[in-house]
């Protein structure tokens, strides 16, 4: 295997590794003003700092806390209580990209993978078929796995505790 496929196919392997949490935005999450700027019906879960979560239709929010309606019950959270609060759920469109960023990923590591591990030394081309392979397997890897990391849990974060603050 020639060193640039090998040194190619590391960095892609290294590249789909990375976090989601390091190409974060730079918003900060601790200022309980986003909170403040939801609009009335937006589905959230509040994260309080006992463990338990709170899932349902945002009411309102002041600089003392959160009304949450939970089913038929509005419920009132201190703020001292809370310790996140996210988007209910992810949006359809962030479904659709997943797959479509997933299987785009997917078509052109599988390819390079492909072609870079392909060994068939007797034929006219090597790393052709390897290439074809990975290029279908890759996309249906991909877009399966995108839309799975898109679906999973609830939506952006809203509003994160500071932990320098919580001391």
């Amino acid at each position: 295997m020639r060193a640039w496929k090998r040194a190619g196919a590391t960095l892609l392997v290294a590249l789909l590794i990375v976090p989601a949490d390091a190409a974060a935005d730079g918003r900060d999450r601790s200022d309980w003003q986003r909170v403040q700027a939801l609009k009335s019906g937006a589905r959230v879960a509040v994260h309080l700092q006992d463990g338990e979560t709170i899932k349902g239709t945002f009411v309102s929010a002041d600089g003392d806390g959160v009304s949450v309606k939970d089913g038929k019950i509005v419920r009132v959270i201190s703020r001292s209580d809370v310790r996140e609060v996210r988007k209910g759920r992810r949006s359809p469109l962030r479904k659709v990209a997943g797959f479509i960023l997933g299987a785009v990923i997917g078509m052109v590591a599988g390819a390079f993978l492909g072609s870079a591990l392909d060994t068939c030394d007797a034929c006219e081309d090597p790393g052709l078929l390897g290439f074809v392979y990975g290029f279908f397997v890759g996309a249906i890897a991909g877009a399966i796995l995108g839309v799975v990391i898109a679906s999973k849990g609830e939506g952006a974060v809203i509003y994160r505790l500071d932990p320098r603050a919580a001391r």
